[in-house]
């Protein structure tokens, strides 16, 4: 029998091949000299596959780090921001947004809208 794709946020299937590599010692990326050659061949990698000549950043971390980064890259001083509160993971996004305009003299606009959990 096939055993079956769950393609939720989790819990998730795991290719047996990814397990059994999950069993070997854990080192720490900062000091593994390894790591840093296989970042550098990931990145070029995928610059190859975006056909861009630009440096490809990967960030591991929690999903708010990629809004941060974004954020960070994207709102300059003066802009005006329009953040929509949309759940109960926006008001993350909206203690960043906060947070972020408060040094760049921003202008921020937050509307909140009635939601159901």
């Amino acid at each position: 029998m096939r055993e079956k794709m769950i393609m939720t946020p989790g819990p998730t299937t795991i290719n047996e091949e990814v397990r059994k590599e999950m069993a070997n010692p854990i080192t720490n990326p900062d000091l593994d000299l390894s790591f840093f050659d296989f970042y550098k061949e990931t990145s070029e990698s995928l610059a190859r596959l975006l056909h861009t000549k630009n440096e490809v950043l990967i960030l591991s971390g929690e999903g708010i780090l990629g809004l941060e980064a974004a954020c960070a890259s994207l709102i300059e001083p003066g802009d005006k921001v329009l953040c929509i509160d949309n759940g109960f993971l926006e008001e993350d996004l909206e203690i960043l947004l906060i947070c972020m305009v408060e040094n760049v003299n921003t202008f921020l606009l937050i509307i909140e809208s009635l939601w159901i959990f």
